[in-house]
């Protein structure tokens, strides 16, 4: 057994519920696990719970932009390297386990390697596409944040003694651009804690479509909001909107609504965790993921995915690679980056109720295989070889048939 500590940036925790998830399994096997996680208001600086230590350092002042990108990043390198060392002092860190983005903590690991920390990048997103996506590979700013962003992730790769990826395509990414060795580079893929069927509310209209996740400008919200709009108008009154979640792009969402005419049309409900979100999630007939084809979403699983079809949600979702290993035929799918195609999609389900029993019993015989207990072991074993250097394992997770 080991004693890991975790890097987190984007989200505090365990609201960032992978790495939560991930800290328990570890826990749960045995590992000392310290996450060290920005501060939320209404959370402790420093706590116990499932017998993983939290520390949270306090958060920079919010900025928009890349100012504050790169503001919250130093802000949070410059807390993980003091509380890191800290905690170095106090005893050996076997592992120190960075979730990106941002893809810096492989500086913590190097200040720490001659101590002999392990270093385990668990590539939660590929930087370099999204940066490309936010600012645009052909403008000045998104020239060099893909340049700077290409840069972090190779040093990350270069330093990792074991890198964690989400998926297929992400492992691929690894082994050609990165070209980490076959044998460390392994996928644990996300999932939901649970699957169970969730009895569906009354067939409309009106058609309840739900979203849930981040609302940042990469999520292709947008077409949502056309999509609903152009079903509103061609059938007054069959169609509501349920947004769940939060992000950047949250208020020009609001107005993009309101410009629309359909903001009368639309309830938000802000970030919700546990019982309060599958309450509120399974209170729609229908969950939408209308997720751009671009080279960041072509290559990424998106958890709202999986925990739709986990609760036998039926889900209507934009036509790229890796949704449909998640979904599979357990979902309808419509041509990404088309409002009319998921109007149309929409449409069809007013008209034929009979289709959402149909998908919710699709997807309630997949969600077995999304679930997170399976990815636990994996990762368990993956530290097992970490730490032990028994043989390395597959490097594919094949359980979703």
């Amino acid at each position: 057994m080991g004693r890991v500590v975790f890097c987190v940036q984007n989200l505090p925790v365990p609201k960032d519920a992978r790495v939560w998830r991930e800290a328990k399994a570890l826990a749960g096997c045995g590992h000392e696990v310290v996450i060290i996680s920005p501060h939320e208001a209404g959370l402790p600086r420093r706590e116990v719970r499932d017998s993983v230590q939290i520390l949270r350092y306090p958060t920079a002042p919010p900025l928009r932009g890349v100012i504050g990108q790169v503001v919250e990043g130093l802000n949070a390198l410059l807390w993980t390297t003091l509380l890191s060392v800290r905690l170095r002092r106090r005893g050996a860190i076997d592992a120190l386990h960075a979730a990106n983005p941002p893809d810096t903590f492989f500086l913590v690991a190097t200040l720490l390697r001659p101590l002999g920390t392990r270093f385990v990048f668990d590539q939660h997103d590929l930087c370099p596409e999204l940066a490309s996506v936010k600012w645009g590979h052909r403008a000045v700013l998104g020239r060099v944040m893909g340049w700077v962003t290409r840069f972090l992730e190779r040093a990350s790769y270069r330093r990792a003694d074991l890198v964690i990826t989400p998926n297929g395509s992400y492992r691929a990414m690894a082994l050609r651009r990165g070209g980490v060795d076959l044998s460390k580079v392994i996928v644990v893929r996300n999932g939901p804690d649970t699957a169970e069927r969730v009895a569906l509310p009354p067939s409309g209209p009106p058609l309840i479509v739900a979203y849930a996740g981040a609302m940042n400008t990469q999520d292709g919200l947008e077409i949502l909001f056309d999509a609903i709009a152009r079903a509103d108008a061609q059938r007054p009154g069959t169609i509501r909107l349920d947004m769940i979640g939060s992000g950047d792009d949250a208020r020009r969402l609001h107005e993009h609504a309101d410009r629309l005419g359909i903001g009368s049309l639309v309830s938000w409900a802000g970030w919700l965790t546990g019982d309060a979100y599958l309450k509120r999630l399974h209170s729609a007939h229908v969950a939408v993921s209308p997720d751009p084809d671009d080279p960041f979403s072509r290559a990424s699983t998106m958890i709202k995915v999986a925990e739709y079809i986990a609760g036998g949600l039926p889900c209507v979702i934009a036509d790229i690679p890796e949704s449909r290993v998640t979904a599979g035929d357990a979902a309808i799918y419509f041509r990404p980056g088309s409002a009319i195609d998921l109007a149309r999609c929409l449409a069809e389900l007013v008209d034929a109720p009979e289709r959402l029993q149909e998908l919710s019993a699709r997807a309630l015989q997949r969600g077995p295989q999304l679930l997170w207990h399976h990815s636990a072991t994996r990762l368990a074993d993956a530290y097992d070889w970490l730490f032990e250097h028994g043989p390395p394992l597959a490097g594919e997770q094949v359980v979703i048939a």
